[in-house]
């Protein structure tokens, strides 16, 4: 019998393709588990962009997506999404109704996700699970104008980047920071651009 391997999204996975990895796995559901995330990760490898995160402290509780990976093995599941993220194996997070293990950064994040494995029959799920960098990288506690102030101070292009991926957030991600951030001229519908490396989970 086929393991039953979810992996959990609410960014750019489920509307940046990678071919590669998009064929490792079925369609988005927009049925999965209800977490608090916000845009409060500085992006460690981009150009200061802000991403999409679970934050248990400023996050807002948001219904997520999943998709079924048509892979066997979990280990194999978990090394895609890595892949897929650029993060090491240990950034992703992972709930195990099979062995009772799990790891995630946020305990009430690892609790609701296996709630909501086993109401879904779920065998194992995965997620990335960065947590928020903001201030460390900001040297300042996180805040809507604290990162539009950030936001504010960085290149056109990645004013760009920053828009697009805002833009293109599921419309069940609904923050604080990104109702703000509504607004501004530079938030408008960009067409899409060819597969390239993800900006977020």
């Amino acid at each position: 019998m086929s393991l039953r391997i979810a992996i959990i999204s609410w960014g750019s996975l489920i509307w940046d393709p990678d071919s590669k990895f998009d064929r490792m796995h079925r369609g988005w559901v927009e049925d999965g588990p209800v977490l608090k995330i916000e845009f409060s990760q500085v992006d460690p490898a981009g150009d200061g962009g802000l991403t999409l995160v679970i934050d248990p402290k400023h996050g807002a509780a948001c219904r997520t997506y999943y998709a079924l990976s048509r892979r066997h093995r979990p280990e194999t599941a978990l090394h895609d999404l890595s892949r897929r993220e650029g993060v090491p194996n240990k950034a992703i997070g992972f709930v195990s109704l099979l062995t009772l293990r799990s790891r995630g950064h946020d305990p009430a994040s690892v609790k609701e996700i296996a709630l909501w494995a086993a109401k879904h029959r779920i065998d194992v799920a995965l997620w990335t699970d960065c947590p928020s960098n903001f201030a460390r990288r900001c040297h300042r506690p996180f805040s809507v104008s604290a990162a539009i102030t950030h936001l504010q101070g960085l290149s056109a292009q990645a004013k760009v980047e920053i828009a697009e991926y805002l833009w293109r957030a599921p419309p069940t991600v609904d923050t604080p920071l990104r109702r703000a951030l509504q607004g501004p001229p530079w938030f408008a519908p960009l067409k899409r651009r060819p597969d390239r490396a993800s900006k977020g989970r």
